[in-house]
């Protein structure tokens, strides 16, 4: 179970583990995250093919995949907020927008993108 706080989602690792399989089932390459900042899904298997510019599958728990595929916007940019993505966000920067929380086995915090939902907004997924 989750718990939601200022619209932080705070799960422990075996429920964050739970959702995603209840989602996308047990393969982890079908589990899909949403960008903070664009909207943009993308599952971890999109990631994979961009290896050789440091792309990993973790990468889609912090990283919006416009960062290794090419970006059609800047992240924070002051254009168009509408533009479609992917961007170029990355939570490694000074604005860390991710907005989950997993309380990992040894009480360490992970930061994470949200999984996509029915209810989320963003492009579809192929």
């Amino acid at each position: 179970m989750a718990i939601r706080a200022n619209q932080l989602r705070i799960y422990g690792y075996e429920d964050w583990i739970k959702e995603a399989n209840d989602l996308f089932g047990t393969d982890r390459r079908n589990w899909k995250f949403i960008c903070p900042v664009c909207g943009h899904v993308a599952s971890v298997a999109d990631f994979l093919p961009f290896e050789e510019k440091g792309a990993t599958p973790e990468s889609a728990l912090f990283n919006c995949i416009g960062r290794y595929a090419g970006c059609k916007r800047k992240a924070f940019d002051k254009g168009d907020p509408a533009a479609p993505g992917p961007c170029d966000y990355s939570s490694g920067g000074i604005f860390d927008l991710r907005p989950v929380a997993i309380i990992m086995d040894d009480g360490s915090i992970l930061r994470a993108f949200d999984f996509v939902r029915a209810e989320s907004p963003g492009e579809p997924h192929d």
